[in-house]
């Protein structure tokens, strides 16, 4: 049988490592990068002080990761967009994904914070089941970018099942 989570919590300083390891390996088992510099943003987004870390765990091991930050105008590069938050990085351990980690996290963020943005890779149909099931919706933007082609998301206030 494959371990359910058994509490999602607010991630602080101490878990850094544990969740530098899930998104490391969420990476790895995609093909993707993720030492070096890409490593360093994550490690330096996660000392942000405007960033919400939600972290899923069972018997003590992180399972699981989510990264808010603020929404900002301009895809980032302008001022806050009030009542909005911006889902930066959603990873879950390779052992444990398909068990609802990763709707558990978005579901602990989703009750805090009902209007949340997301860009996600175009042909990601997992990401993008998981969030269409949990309300949200595309905007019409579209980017391509050096790793394909990505669609933002949104999910505002009232919007989608109760999580």
């Amino acid at each position: 049988p494959r371990p359910r989570v058994t509490a999602v919590r607010a991630g602080t300083g101490l878990d850094e490592d544990a969740v530098v390891a899930v998104w490391q390996a969420a990476q790895a088992a995609r093909g993707r990068r993720s030492g070096g510099t890409r490593a360093k943003r994550v490690r330096a987004k996660l000392r942000a002080t405007d960033a919400l870390l939600l972290v899923a765990e069972r018997e003590g091991q992180v399972g699981g990761m989510l990264l808010a930050e603020l929404a900002r105008a301009g895809d980032g590069a302008g001022p806050p967009v009030p009542g909005v938050l911006h889902l930066s990085m959603l990873s879950v351990a390779p052992s444990v994904q398909r068990t609802g980690v990763g709707r558990a996290l978005l579901d602990a963020l989703l009750a805090r914070y009902p209007r949340v943005s997301v860009w996600t890779g175009e042909d990601d149909t997992a990401a993008r089941g998981l969030y269409a099931a949990a309300g949200f919706e595309p905007s019409g933007r579209v980017q391509e970018l050096a790793v394909g082609t990505v669609v933002h998301l949104q999910r505002d206030a009232g919007a989608g099942p109760p999580p």
